[in-house]
């Protein structure tokens, strides 16, 4: 029996977001007040713009305007994005970027320095920084969708990207938190974690909790009034992967934040990595999401490194 050849799905490129997204994004902006008292917002837009980033509108919330927001989300018709954006509500997680939107949601921390709560913001605004936007509509369903988030491809049946999307992100974060820090708030962490037990080497943290093995950004460890220490969660492994890679092929970092617009420059991430290691890059790529999968990956990368002429 003839093979019948596999149904080739049909896809309408868009130029702008539809209006209907567009709308409810506007009436959210004009008629929800951020919190971002205590914040110097304007210190997080200047360190986004010198790095020639773009800066992406953001609503900060706190706890009492969930039930408002969830009701703005709701009434989309996009099951996708309304879906996104109440799960993300109805969750702990501190930030989203809404890629289809082009939306950044944060939640305020109270409980955190100020310093953090911009980190936060820095890393979302990071997400939104890529300039590769293009939606589709699917000629079928007449679903609308927003494929690419940066380094990351959305959608597919199969993880692809997030490793180096989650690890740029948390890059700059740690990068911000860095830059802006006072000393004596950093003698505070060192002093937290040497009461854990805890040892910083060449900038990294070691940890190895329940049989994983892993390393995170000294930068991305954060001050919780409350409890004492925090990481920036599973986002920390990918960003101390990407340093890895940053310090053994230093052109990496500025190429991979002018990949955010330059479509050479993304072009020319693979080739650097691959330059590493052979096949290193789809290695990467094919990360999936979460702690042990960030884990795994990180360690295939400084073995990559270490055993690299």
């Amino acid at each position: 029996m003839e093979q019948q050849p596999e149904k080739i799905q049909k896809v309408e490129r868009l130029t702008e977001m539809p209006q209907e997204w567009q709308a409810l994004r506007t009436k959210i902006l004009e008629n929800f007040e951020s919190k971002t008292d205590g914040l110097d917002i304007e210190r997080v837009k200047d360190f986004i713009k010198e790095r020639n980033l773009s800066v992406t509108d953001f609503v900060i919330f706190e706890d009492e305007d969930i039930p408002l927001l969830q009701e703005l989300f709701e009434k989309i018709n996009n099951g996708k994005v309304r879906d996104a954006a109440v799960d993300f509500l109805s969750s702990e997680s501190g930030g989203i970027y809404l890629q289809d939107m082009n939306l950044l949601l944060v939640r305020r921390y109270r409980n955190i320095e100020p310093l953090f709560e911009e980190g936060l913001l820095v890393h979302e605004m990071s997400h939104g920084s890529s300039e590769h936007l293009c939606y589709v509509r699917d000629s079928e369903t007449e679903e609308i969708t927003h494929p690419r988030a940066g380094f990351a491809i959305v959608g597919n049946e199969f993880s692809w990207g997030w490793l180096l999307e989650e690890g740029f992100a948390d890059m700059m974060r740690g990068e911000y938190t860095e830059k802006n820090m006072l000393p004596e708030n950093k003698e505070k962490i060192l002093e937290n974690l040497n009461e854990a037990g805890l040892s910083v080497v060449s900038g990294r943290l070691s940890l190895f909790p329940k049989g994983l093995d892993y390393e995170v950004p000294l930068k991305n460890v954060i001050r919780v009034t409350t409890s004492g220490i925090s990481t920036t969660g599973d986002t920390a492994i990918a960003s101390a992967a990407l340093e890895m890679l940053c310090e053994k092929e230093p052109k990496l970092r500025q190429t991979l934040i002018e990949a955010r617009s330059d479509i050479e420059k993304l072009r020319n991430v693979p080739k650097l990595i691959n330059a590493i290691k052979p096949g290193l890059y789809l290695e990467i790529q094919k990360c999936g999401k979460g702690k042990a999968e960030f884990a795994r990956v990180q360690n295939i990368i400084k073995e990559a490194i270490q055993n690299s002429k």
